[in-house]
């Protein structure tokens, strides 16, 4: 039965992804035999999700690229063939994205309402935990893959307009003919918290793999996504509970500096494994770090030396992914570093300074040369959240997170930050809260559907 499935599931899914995506006349006439693509059994369910290159590589990587840790020389710009990622690289106004930058993560999230439609079929009392942990991974998949759609295609939350801000589609069946359109901001994060919270009471504290979704996962997942929409207590308490089902984190005096990939794919710190789909700006060998970013970094700090190699030109790029992987798509997915900050955070936003500077001490005594490291303190609560912003800024170096913070942070005036690029002597500038921060819809989908434009 699985291997006759397989060879019947894929083509017939990426039919129907098709026509989800469009909805319209000229791709429903295509439509496939729909039963036989859809899955039957615990078993097929566990193979749709199990399949990587669909569920886990799948996040949009035009934020990333269009934020600040690294630059582009005129040259490496020039050498890019793709021209989406050129306009992207200097935000310009016109600029739409690729077409699978929308696709694939919405892929994923139809395969995972085919998880959940087949699922409704079938009685959970033959297994009941087998049941309760694919529908928990078909739930993390779909509000992880609605968050990452939410941080490029929709505006940055703000609790203020969140009831009036477009939203982005919420696909909640496989059924092509579901209706695709935008809600408001509001109903995107409560649908991504709701997914994400129901998928935390059925996930297995420590999953098979990393590639598949745990407790753990969701809990942080939701610890980012309160943090996106300024709900410090929650994000806090979230970070929290994830941290007491995973917490160890690496110790970087015990990593190989010379090494060209110095973090295993799958190491101690990583709660789940996503990537970004590829952005041709984003090649190692193209992309040339923020010099002001890597100067921020002591000589004692082992990330200095981890993260970054030195090119030819004295640039640096950027080695330090956490999949060991070597390509234009960054890491997209958890590691245990990011819950120490987002706590960190919490807690000097709430003018708890002793519980901030324990949990970023706690962070940075794993990533500076022994017998250097002297514990940080604040003043106040104010310069306590400076040093965990600070830092946030150098841990979370290209893990798709830095455009979601450059959106939430612009929002106070004190964190707010003006982009500039330079390319042949012209000068390219992205002022905080800018339309451009909010990325239109590719034009495919906009033609072939109702979905309404983002403005510009």
């Amino acid at each position: 039965m699985r291997k006759y499935f397989k060879k019947l599931i894929k083509p017939g899914l990426f039919a129907i992804t098709a026509c989800l995506l469009y909805s319209c006349d000229r791709y429903l006439e295509a439509k496939p035999d729909k039963k036989m693509a859809e899955p039957i059994s615990l078993d097929d369910c566990d193979e749709l999700l199990d399949n990587d290159n669909e569920m886990n590589t799948c996040f949009p990587a035009v934020g990333e690229a269009a934020a600040d840790d690294y630059y582009l020389s005129l040259v490496n710009w020039e050498a890019i063939t793709i021209n989406e990622d050129r306009l992207n690289y200097h935000w310009d106004a016109g600029f739409t994205a690729q077409l699978n930058q929308w696709q694939l993560p919405y892929k994923a999230v139809m395969l995972a309402n085919q998880v959940l439609q087949t699922l409704s079929k079938i009685n959970r009392s033959t297994d009941t935990e087998r049941y309760d942990r694919i529908r928990g991974s078909a739930l993390f998949f779909r509000g992880y893959a609605f968050f990452y759609i939410a941080q490029v295609f929709a505006a940055a939350y703000d609790i203020g307009q969140a009831t009036s801000l477009p939203g982005i589609p919420l696909r909640l069946s496989p059924d092509i003919d579901y209706p695709s359109e935008r809600g408001t901001l509001e109903n995107t994060y409560i649908q991504i918290l709701n997914d994400l919270q129901e998928a935390a009471s059925l996930l297995p504290a420590i999953s098979a793999v990393p590639t598949r979704p745990s407790r753990p996962a969701a809990y942080a997942a939701l610890a980012r996504t309160y943090l996106n929409t300024g709900d410090y207590i929650k994000a806090g308490e979230s970070a929290a509970r994830a941290l007491q089902d995973k917490a160890s984190l690496l110790d970087y005096s015990q990593l190989d500096s010379n090494s060209t990939a110095p973090f295993v794919k799958f190491n101690k710190e990583v709660i789940f494994q996503a990537s970004t789909g590829g952005n041709t700006a984003l090649e190692t060998s193209r992309a040339c770090m923020d010099s002001i970013l890597y100067e921020s970094y002591d000589n004692h700090d082992l990330r200095k030396h981890l993260f970054f190699s030195r090119n030819g030109d004295g640039s640096h790029a950027f080695k330090g992914k956490y999949d060991a992987q070597i390509n234009a798509s960054p890491f997209s997915g958890i590691a245990i570093d990011e819950l120490y900050l987002i706590r960190a955070e919490s807690a000097a936003r709430q003018g708890e300074i002793g519980p901030a500077l324990e949990d970023l001490n706690t962070l940075l005594k794993n990533r500076w040369d022994k017998g250097h490291f002297i514990p940080l303190t604040a003043m106040d609560e104010i310069d306590a959240l400076e040093l965990v912003l600070r830092e946030r800024r150098k841990e979370l170096v290209l893990r798709n997170l830095r455009w979601t913070d450059l959106r939430r942070l612009n929002q106070q005036p004190r964190f707010a930050k003006t982009l500039t690029r330079i390319l042949a002597g012209q000068r390219y500038v992205l002022p905080p809260n800018d339309t451009r921060y909010t990325l239109l819809i590719p034009q495919e989908v906009i033609l072939n559907s109702t979905i309404t434009q983002n403005p510009r």
